[in-house]
């Protein structure tokens, strides 16, 4: 808000409950005047053109200056159409005086605006006189002008029609008409004499220029006809948003084209290179450029959306910012008259003022003290005492002040499950599965009412509640609000993240937004229930502790059906869905082992026992309990999960080009068709319409694949996120590389286990995963510092997973021989207590690759990026290395990928509740 406020030179109001937009003001010396006065040409959706000659007159009984003058009026008259537009140019081949041009839907006018002679301007009158008209063909929306093709003395015109097109007009003669290519909507659209090229906005937020010889070249003569020559952009500039107005200006150093978008205002060079950038906290709704004599830079006037301000910009600097009483629709300057310098601002319903840039404060002004009042300065000597005791008692009371805490800082946000399982279980109503479900309880506390606050629950697959989403209209300050909600597992898939987060917004007293998060694991009981354990499984994990092994019966109690008395040195896990156990074995040579035939389920219970196993030391005392990795790591299973994930998003590729072709094949059929319907003469069909139904039900059956292909996708990503997980956990208790807590989350960054979820064919996990290893490997990672660079190569889309898989196993083979994912500089310092976090001090560099936010994704440049892929083929000595991870790839084992059918269900295979058999071996017979 400006402190200051436009002087109002002129006022009036230009009809009732009419409409007008943002070519409907116009300024120009219409009536070609000796004196050279401009005019305001107003014109309105309702048919009516007005003509003011704003004058500053004086009332002779007051002496007070008016604002408005009917004398001001100098023509009006209603016209049959709406107006779109109303502009003056040199538009009369007769003549070189400005004659006024009005755009109607469907209809393109000209007129000559004559004054008739009188003694004094009371006795004069205006007259509109029609040059010519064009009917048009299309509905029209808006037009430029200008000298196109190089013409001396005369403008041509540009016509935009709703569907894209433009119409040329050379005066009073239809010259051709073309289709822009990829305009889908009309914009704003400008001129640049200096190039001879028309300025728009793409529907694809590009800013194109088209040269007025190629569009010539390339057009059809006829007006109704979208035929021609494919045409090319001189120039292109992507600026990511929506014009509101295109203003290009002369300059001393050639045209600029100032383009004002929904957030930024682009200054470009007629060649189409960005000078600067200013980004804007509010939308534009007006924007009109004007010169300065005492400045060659380019300056423009600016107004925004709900903000009834005026902001005037030298470039980039706002030079002054002014308060007016409307919010414009168009902004205008006038040149030339007895208010040269005025700026002309229209309302949308009609309220045209002329403004001036004054001083006089917004603010009311303080009354004035009276010059005869006596001052008491023995009372204002003690005040002044009084008020220097207080101040120096404060400062020697406190020795640090601190701020005060908001009531919004002293939240207390919580969610936290029920001891118990819910009885009955809630999925038995909603999926009508017989799967356990478990009651979550949010609890919100706070110092100060809250108003409309929402509630989000983030719950990962396969788990799902039956709403995620709650508007809380009031929170009372005076008790908490509780709210439960249940969660269980809904789809046959394998967990993969077993972290649930609330989420709550709400806007506070200020204004300002506010956002809190309070996070809980998913308990193990949730998605697994106790079985008898298998002998012998394919998929097995061996971790070793640094203590003896603990009784199984004290770390999961809560799955044991009944209390277990004796040691118990297996359990058997089955997870909701699936018929495969994960077997957990616990040896007295200090060693763990989880196995099964689903290599997919085994996270979760690998999770699961890191999890306890900790807490369990914990409450113990014993704080320097350590888990290792040493065997090799499972890259089989980790790269075959890649490449069932690659083919699948590869087979949904295929499948949408080919709906993307069948489509087209259909609407061509539908033209032909059509074409044949309409003809007077009836002609055989020659089956077309037997090739309509074909490809009708080939695009059915297509939707009915892809739809297929994407919930095995989503199943497969699951399964994807679920190896990663387990994957980097294992690398993080891997001898080889000794990784702490830090360098673990730059890895979960780097191979990003939310990823596997995204669905963008050519931006999807593999692409991003592939980038940032490879930017890694040349990097932190390189072998010296000559190796390192930091040039990125070309993004490209991933034809295979070689290159990804050769990447991964370099990782790998970087980190065992001591490599580090992070820049010198960074050093790690734990704070007293186990819950506290833990604090990382930068001194030089920050980390190459920062742990993802959990709730989004970070999307991938399209064009080039600083973690893209190399081209380059790598050196013999990582070829090794890739060789010496690889050798239990060959051969990698087939994935067959299943059908919808084929997909087990829920309550997939039953569970036997029992104690360990006597045939489990024992993991001191293991190598």
């Amino acid at each position: 808000m400006s402190l200051f406020k436009a002087r109002e030179w002129w006022e009036t109001n230009a009809g009732e409950q009419e409409t007008f937009d943002k070519g409907c003001l116009c300024v120009a010396n219409i009536d070609n005047d000796q004196d050279k006065v401009d005019k305001i040409i107003i014109g309105s959706y309702n048919g009516i053109l007005r003509i003011y000659k704003p004058s500053i007159k004086v009332d002779e009984e007051t002496g007070k200056k008016l604002t408005f003058n009917p004398d001001d009026v100098l023509y009006e008259q209603k016209l049959s159409e709406p107006i779109l537009q109303v502009e003056a140019g040199r538009f009369i081949s007769s003549t070189e005086q400005l004659a006024l041009a009005i755009l109607h839907p469907r209809k393109f006018c000209v007129y000559a605006v004559s004054k008739s002679s009188g003694n004094n301007d009371r006795l004069c009158h205006y007259q509109l006189k029609i040059a010519y008209e064009h009917n048009l063909k299309r509905t029209s929306f808006n037009f430029c002008y200008g000298p196109f093709g190089g013409v001396k003395n005369k403008d041509l015109v540009c016509i935009q029609s709703l569907d894209g097109s433009i119409s040329i007009l050379e005066q009073d003669a239809f010259s051709f008409t073309r289709h822009l290519p990829g305009a889908l909507l009309p914009g704003p659209f400008s001129y640049v004499p200096s190039t001879d090229s028309f300025v728009t906005v793409s529907s694809n937020r590009y800013l194109e220029s088209y040269k007025y010889q190629i569009l010539a070249v390339a057009a059809d003569s006829k007006e109704d006809s979208k035929s021609g020559k494919k045409v090319a952009s001189d120039w292109s500039l992507n600026i990511g948003e929506q014009a509101v107005e295109i203003c290009v200006m002369h300059t001393s150093t050639g045209y600029m084209i100032l383009v004002a978008t929904e957030r930024s205002i682009f200054c470009v060079k007629e060649n189409g290179k960005v000078i600067w950038q200013k980004k804007l906290d509010l939308v534009p709704s007006a924007c009109t450029p004007f010169f300065a004599p005492s400045s060659e830079n380019i300056r423009y006037i600016l107004s925004v959306h709900s903000s009834e301000n005026l902001f005037i910009y030298d470039k980039t600097i706002m030079i002054w910012a002014a308060q007016i009483h409307i919010e414009p629709v168009a902004i205008k300057v006038i040149r030339e008259g007895e208010m040269k310098g005025g700026i002309v601002v229209l309302s949308e319903n009609g309220n045209i003022q002329v403004l001036y840039l004054g001083t006089d404060p917004e603010l009311m002004a303080p009354p004035s003290m009276s010059q005869n009042r006596d001052m008491d300065y023995a009372a204002m000597d003690r005040e002044l005492k009084q008020l220097q005791s207080i101040i120096k008692s404060k400062s020697s009371s406190a020795g640090v002040v601190l701020p005060t805490k908001r009531a919004e800082d002293e939240l207390e946000f919580i969610c936290q499950p029920e001891p118990q399982l819910d009885s009955p279980s809630i999925a038995s109503s909603e999926i009508k599965e017989d799967v356990p479900s478990l009651t979550y309880k949010v609890t919100i506390k706070c110092k100060a009412a809250l108003n409309d606050v929402a509630l989000s629950i983030h719950i990962p697959a396969p788990f799902a509640t039956p709403t995620t989403l709650i508007n809380i209209p009031h929170i009372d300050a005076s008790k908490p609000y509780e709210h439960s909600f249940p969660i269980f597992m809904k789809w046959n898939m394998a967990p993969s993240n077993l972290s649930l987060s609330t989420s709550i917004r709400f806007n506070t007293s200020q204004g300002s937004p506010y956002t809190a998060t309070a996070t809980s694991k998913i308990p193990l009981r949730l998605f697994a229930q106790n079985a008898i354990p298998m002998k012998a499984n394919e998929h097995k994990i061996t971790l070793n502790s640094n203590t003896d092994a603990v009784d199984l019966a004290k770390l999961f109690p809560d799955i044991l059906a009944t209390s277990q008395t004796e040691p118990l040195a297996a359990i058997g896990l089955q997870v909701f869905g699936f018929k495969e156990v994960v077997t957990i074995l616990a040896s007295t040579s200090k060693r763990y082992r989880v196995q099964s035939d689903n290599f997919t389920l085994v996270f979760g219970v690998v999770d699961e026992l890191v999890s306890r196993l900790k807490a369990y030391h914990t409450r113990l005392g014993q704080y320097h309990f350590i888990l290792s990795f040493d065997s090799q790591l499972p890259l089989t299973e980790y790269f075959a999960a890649i490449d069932a994930h690659f083919d699948l998003r590869q087979k949904e590729n295929e499948l949408s080009k080919t709906l993307g072709e069948k489509t087209g094949q259909l609407r061509a059929v539908q033209r032909r068709l059509l074409t044949r319907f309409k003809d007077k003469t009836p002609s055989p069909l020659n089956n077309l319409d037997t090739l309509l139904d074909s490809t009708y039900k080939q695009i059915l059956a297509l939707a009915d694949s892809i739809e297929r292909n994407r919930t095995l996708l989503l199943k497969c990503s699951c399964d994807l996120e679920a190896c990663t997980r387990i994957f980097c956990l294992l690398l993080k208790l891997w001898t080889q590389t000794n990784m702490d807590d830090l360098e673990y989350g730059i890895l979960e960054s780097v191979l990003w286990p939310n990823g596997c979820s995204s669905l963008s064919l050519t931006q999807g996990w593999h692409e991003q995963v592939d980038a940032t290893i490879t930017f890694l490997l040349r990097t932190s990672l390189a072998k010296s510092s000559k190796d390192a660079t930091l040039n990125p190569q070309p993004l490209q889309i991933l034809t295979d997973t070689v290159k990804l898989k050769k990447h991964l196993a370099l990782l790998i083979d970087r980190l065992s021989k001591g490599g580090k994912m992070m820049m010198e500089g960074i050093k790690e310092s734990h704070l007293v207590g186990n819950n506290e976090k833990k604090k990382v001090e930068i001194k030089k560099a920050e980390p190459i690759a920062k742990p993802r936010p959990q709730h989004r994704p970070v999307p991938m440049p399209s064009n080039t990026s600083s973690t893209a892929i190399s081209e380059e083929p790598l050196p013999e000595e990582e070829e090794v290395a890739v060789r010496k991870f690889s050798k239990r790839e060959e051969p990698t084992p087939k994935v067959t990928l299943p059908s919808l059918d084929d997909l087990p269900p829920l309550r997939g295979g039953t569970a036997r509740e029992g104690k360990t058999t006597e045939d489990v071996p024992d993991l001191d017979d293991l190598a």
